[in-house]
């Protein structure tokens, strides 16, 4: 998939964002805890997320064996999962290190542990170290490991300079499917015969472009696409039948009201479906082409931009987490705040809060 999942602990906050956000620059999305939305059943999206990364960075430091508890080791025991079903030649796990430290003992499987992976340290030079763990990543989203049977031919691998017909199809394709995003838009406006024959028209011309460029693709990239067209069509099965329903009623009633609004709720669900998909998409598209002239990234447009200023802001608030976590442990070392301290601001006892005291109704020391 897009996105590389990056494993961490939260004391490591501002090294990891900084990762994301010289990584994001080397035209490789990322994702991490961070990206968990309100309301999603976290567990479960951690552990999708995982699984349809293009690759996982395990990051060790120092912090990670300060702690008896960790969802850290829970990430890699269902990286570890997909590992084992990943061809041993397909350099998926790629275990990080951000400051002088082991990487652990872990066991994988058939006698192998983690420390059998060659790791990136990211010290003494950290630019040094991501520029060499982009170019293994890079790497592995562009020369996809295909497994041939005697009847299936190979797809052409992508390469890191991608040839010229490749780019050519990432972008008709991008193109074309943007066209039908904003037609779909239209048509959440105003559904009419003349903007139902425009859109119908559209994902015809979209199912024949990705037809006729599919060995352009690899598997994964393929089956993205089959599944953004089978939730555009979705969306128009249902946009014609919601058009045709209500222009069969002589008058509409609350029952059909009721009706017609469930439908078209339905349609507005599978709309964002297909919008989502076209994001995931995007960024697909950008890593894939990463090497290409005209790689988003490199032309500064206004998403990789808004994408690197919210990075960005993130490295920043995450350092100055850090520097208040230093201060923190700094005066537990000296003695000067327990778990039987009071809150200076009157609060009550300070209660343990990722394994160091704090106040929970102001943040004291934290804040």
């Amino acid at each position: 998939m897009a996105h590389v999942f990056i494993s961490y602990v939260r004391a490591d906050a501002d090294k990891v964002d900084r990762l994301a956000l010289d990584l994001y620059r080397h035209g490789i999305d990322t994702w991490t805890d961070r990206d968990l939305r309100p309301g999603q059943r976290w567990k479960f999206t951690i552990r999708q997320a995982i699984r349809q990364g293009a690759a996982f960075l395990a990051c060790f430091s120092p912090e990670v064996f300060e702690r008896d508890r960790t969802y850290m080791y829970e990430e890699i025991t269902t990286a570890v999962e997909v590992l084992r079903e990943t061809p041993a030649d397909r350099a998926w796990f790629i275990p990080v290190r951000l400051d002088s430290c082991e990487v652990p003992d872990f066991e994988v499987g058939a006698g192998v542990t983690l420390r059998d992976f060659q790791w990136v340290d990211l010290f003494p030079d950290w630019e040094a170290g991501v520029t060499t763990l982009a170019s293994a990543i890079q790497r592995l989203l562009t020369h996809q490991v295909l497994a041939m049977s005697r009847d299936e031919p190979r797809l052409p691998p992508m390469r890191n300079e991608p040839p010229r017909d490749i780019s050519e199809a990432w972008r008709t394709v991008w193109t074309v499917l943007f066209e039908l995003k904003v037609a779909g838009d239209a048509l959440l406006t105003r559904v009419d015969d003349h903007n139902l024959r425009h859109y119908a028209g559209l994902l015809d011309a979209a199912v024949g472009k990705v037809g006729e460029l599919a060995f352009c693709f690899d598997r994964d990239d393929f089956e993205l696409l089959e599944s953004l067209l089978h939730g555009a069509l979705t969306f128009r099965v249902q946009k014609a039948e919601i058009h045709d329903y209500a222009l069969s009623k002589s008058t509409i009633d609350g029952p059909t009201r009721d009706e017609i609004l469930r439908a078209i709720d339905h349609n507005v669900k599978a709309f964002e479906f297909f919008s989502q998909l076209l994001e995931e998409l995007r960024g697909r598209y950008a890593v894939r082409t990463a090497a290409a002239s005209g790689h988003p990234v490199s032309r500064g447009d206004a998403r990789s931009q808004r994408k690197i200023a919210a990075l960005d802001s993130a490295a920043v608030r995450s350092q100055r987490r850090a520097e208040i976590r230093r201060t923190a442990e700094a005066l537990v070392r000296r003695g000067e705040v327990t778990l039987t301290s009071d809150c200076p601001r009157g609060h009550g006892k300070l209660r343990e809060w990722d394994g160091l005291p704090r106040c929970w109704e102001c943040g004291w020391p934290w804040k």
